[in-house]
């Protein structure tokens, strides 16, 4: 049986949660340049911005970065359960089946409905 100590726990705590906090600078860096670049200002001043192929690539970008940050505490469920588990995948599995029914039940609980 292992006996873990105060400072160990929070070293796996933490590192668990940079799991999830490593795919923020991507997730960053692609919703930044996919909304940047079509800004009207810009594409005004950068024509070859406003071609079709780039603007279907610059949303593609920007929605990627923008599911990430759109699903977040859904990461760090993960994430986290995943990293305390020792790599685990069920862990990952159970995070996900905790997080969506604890979502629906506070929605049942407060009235909130979809429509």
């Amino acid at each position: 049986m292992k006996r873990f100590n105060l400072l160990q726990m929070l070293q796996s705590i933490g590192r668990s949660l940079m799991i999830p906090i490593a795919m923020l600078p991507a997730a960053g860096i692609l919703l930044a340049f996919g909304v940047s670049f079509q800004d009207p200002n810009i594409v005004a001043s950068l024509p070859f911005l406003g071609t079709d192929g780039l603007v279907h690539v610059l949303k593609l970008m920007a929605e990627a970065g923008s599911a990430i940050f759109a699903n977040l505490p859904l990461l760090f469920a993960v994430g986290v359960a995943v990293g305390l588990s020792d790599d685990q995948g069920i862990a990952g599995l159970s995070a996900i089946a905790g997080f969506l029914i604890m979502n629906v039940t506070i929605g049942q609980f407060l009235g909130i409905t979809p429509e």
